[in-house]
């Protein structure tokens, strides 16, 4: 599946089964875990910046 950006740009999601090898991947390991909105939220005001700026991120490094 697809998502298609403002700016006409398409992102590929991860199916169902790509998803599931990831939550994995989080899980095993002590160094990573999966952030949300909430995390982002208690961080202050500026939460809403920080979370566009942390999908624009991880966007580009996958992309490039």
């Amino acid at each position: 599946m697809f998502l298609k950006t403002k700016t006409g740009r398409q992102v590929k999601l991860p199916t169902a089964e790509e998803d599931a090898v990831i939550n994995a991947g989080i899980a095993s390991d002590s160094d990573t875990r999966e952030l949300n909105a909430e995390e982002f939220k208690k961080s202050g005001d500026d939460w809403q910046t920080k979370m566009s700026d942390a999908l624009r991120n991880c966007l580009q490094t996958r992309h490039r």
